[in-house]
């Protein structure tokens, strides 16, 4: 019984660590996406979450979902940035880990206190500034 109250939740931050830094690698990839559509359109104009992420708006791309995605382009009309952010799914095994984020400036965050938002100015919330 000691073994499981101990185990169990080790396992489960283990398992949580697991997908988020599967998910970090998957931002960085559709991050590379992004900056390949500029440079072929010359422009974020027209681009979509779609086309950057297998056309589906969750991470991963098969499977029970564990994370929404969310791209966002400013200034909308004639976009020169963007931001991709990542929300644990409410019912899902990432719900309480925390929402991560970022953007063209190649800025990156993680609050484990927010399942909603972070905020990409705040070095103490960069992916590496904490244990993960």
């Amino acid at each position: 019984g000691i073994m499981a109250a101990v185990g169990f939740p080790a396992y489960n931050d283990y398992v949580q660590r697991s997908h988020r830094v599967d998910l970090q690698a998957h931002l960085m990839q559709m991050a590379s996406n992004l900056e390949r559509y500029k440079s072929q359109q010359m422009s974020y104009t027209g681009v979509t979450l779609a086309m950057v992420n297998s056309n589906v708006a969750v991470y991963p791309t098969t499977g029970t979902a564990k994370y929404n995605l969310a791209l966002t382009l400013t200034p909308a009309a004639a976009p020169t940035s963007w931001s991709l952010t990542a929300t644990p799914v409410s019912a899902g095994t990432q719900a309480g880990d925390g929402a991560l984020r970022i953007d063209s400036q190649g800025r990156r965050c993680w609050d484990a206190a927010s399942d909603t938002t972070c905020d990409l100015a705040d070095a103490t919330q960069a992916w590496g500034s904490k244990a993960h």
